[in-house]
């Protein structure tokens, strides 16, 4: 997860905790010349349906990020995707090629006549 932090004072240091209780992460940021800085950490898998707070250290108080889920995957795979229809007409046109052919074939027919 990243954080921005903005508002601050250029070039301080400010000091981020990370809970779902207990504490899992924690460092320091340095804000830049405009007073704002990121920060990132891994939310460990012990934290899942947690409330994740992050506080900054001597300014605020912690704040809720929301109950933290699962990872969010970015495509789910359904399939090779369209099926090409030239295959089916093929075999189509074989079986309409197999029937004309069986029609024009010679056929012995048994005769009732004598002779």
């Amino acid at each position: 997860m990243t954080c921005t932090v903005t508002g601050g004072d250029a070039g301080i240091d400010i000091l981020w905790r990370a809970a779902y209780n207990p504490v899992f992460a924690e460092t320091g940021v340095t804000l830049d010349a405009s007073g704002a800085g990121t920060f990132s950490f891994v939310v460990p898998a012990a934290a899942l349906g947690e409330v994740l707070t992050v506080e900054l250290v001597g300014w605020t108080a912690p704040m809720s990020l929301g109950v933290s889920s699962g990872p969010v995957p970015t495509s789910v795979p359904s399939g090779g995707g369209p099926v090409p229809v030239w295959p089916l007409g093929l075999l189509v046109l074989a079986g309409v090629l197999v029937l004309r052919s069986a029609s024009r074939a010679p056929r012995l027919m048994p005769s009732t006549r004598e002779g």
